[in-house]
């Protein structure tokens, strides 16, 4: 009996483990507030819900954003997320889009708020390193000292430090540019969250994102999208990525 037992229960645990490895993986990067984990940020939640509806069951693979799109590349994930138009690897397949990226400009009070990209002209602005701006904004960079683009640009490795370099910089920047939740979440989480203006239904720029999907898996994309446009139909989705 015992030794039944003893079989039965390696049997399982070799199930399970072979289960666990055999699981397709997508791919996604850390952002603060939206992907802050396996089981935690705003883009995750609604990639459970979604993937629930679907009747998947992906394993989450967190990399670098580089790393990421090397992996898709590689075959090693079956998609990741978010996808833009831009990070769309050639032979991918984007879904119906889940959300729009919503790129803000912040500035200190008394200097007004900034609610369209061409009043960004000729000023100091903050990025984050390896952030995508979309291609309005990559212009202006490129641009940068010219009449049509940026003064120049300050590049930091997150939201936070472009807070305090906008509060504590002495001018050093006009504004720092972020993707909305980040960059509010970014702002509350200083002491001096009233000295700095921003305008939340003024983006500057709107960016629709998708998940990537391997162009072999159609038919998991294809199912994806369904699901998506079921939970934008009931409000479902919309109601996980305004928590």
């Amino acid at each position: 009996m015992k030794k039944t037992l003893t079989a039965s229960i390696l049997f399982l645990l070799g199930f399970i483990s072979s289960f666990a490895a055999d699981m397709q993986k997508m791919g996604t990067f850390l952002i603060p507030f939206l992907v802050d984990g396996p089981n935690k940020g705003i883009y995750v939640k609604a990639f459970n819900a979604i993937q629930e509806k679907v009747g998947s069951q992906y394993g989450l693979l967190i990399t670098p954003v580089q790393r990421t799109v090397a992996n898709f590349k590689d075959k090693a994930i079956v998609g990741f997320f978010p996808a833009t138009t831009k990070s769309m690897p050639s032979d991918g397949i984007a879904t119906e889009s889940f959300t729009e990226k919503k790129v803000l400009a912040f500035t200190l009070t008394e200097k007004g708020t900034i609610k369209e990209i061409k009043e960004l002209r000729n000023k100091t602005v903050g990025i984050v390193n390896g952030f995508s701006y979309g291609p309005d904004v990559a212009k202006m960079i490129e641009n940068q000292g010219k009449a049509e683009g940026f003064k120049s640009v300050v590049s930091q490795d997150s939201d936070s430090l472009n807070v305090n370099l906008l509060l504590k910089g002495q001018g050093r920047i006009d504004c720092f540019l972020a993707e909305e939740n980040s960059g509010i979440a970014a702002v509350k989480a200083s002491s001096d969250a009233s000295k700095i203006s921003y305008d939340r239904k003024a983006s500057i720029v709107s960016i629709p994102l998708f998940f990537a999907f391997q162009g072999t898996e159609q038919e998991k994309a294809k199912k994806f999208s369904e699901v998506i446009k079921q939970m934008k139909a009931d409000g479902s989705l919309q109601k996980i990525l305004s928590e």
